[in-house]
């Protein structure tokens, strides 16, 4: 009970208008609108409880794409028998169709039938399933199995 009474947020309720059941079948709802103090608690949780999942997020996404870098320098153009521009060639295949599949995956993801965890989820099923599919190709030569990670994004 005390800690209702020192809370910053009120629990007032709204008074709605007489007519509020042909408001409300019309789509109008009548809300209160925050105080500055309590858009600020708000702000504030939302912050302390994503800005750490979104910190980690970004980590793991600037190691993936630097991780060729370092695989680099660890010694894959030897590993694969790359030729001198096989690296830049690598690079360029990868990144072309990540970059041009990502404005069209975004746009998807934000139609309102199609849920992101579902989209995502069926994304990273149906590359697993590619994946097992082509095992066949790692007997192949360099150039062919930079020209099939082209294909399947």
């Amino acid at each position: 009970m005390a800690d209702a009474e020192k809370s910053p947020v009120s629990n007032e309720k709204i008074a709605l208008p007489s007519s509020s059941s042909n408001d409300i079948s019309r789509g109008e709802i009548a809300y209160a609108t925050p105080t500055a103090q309590e858009h600020r608690i708000l702000t504030n949780k939302i912050d302390i409880k994503l800005t750490p999942i979104l910190g980690l997020l970004y980590l793991i996404c600037f190691l993936d794409r630097t991780n060729i870098a370092n695989a680099r320098i660890a010694g894959l153009t030897t590993g694969l028998n790359m030729p001198a521009n096989g690296y830049n060639t690598a690079l360029w295949v990868f990144y072309i169709p990540f970059v041009l599949a990502e404005v069209p995956s975004n746009m998807i993801m934000a139609l309102p039938k199609i849920r992101p965890n579902l989209w995502l989820g069926g994304q990273c099923f149906i590359l697993g399933k590619w994946f097992l599919y082509t095992q066949w190709y790692l007997r192949l030569s360099w150039l062919k199995q930079v020209s099939w990670q082209c294909v399947k994004g």
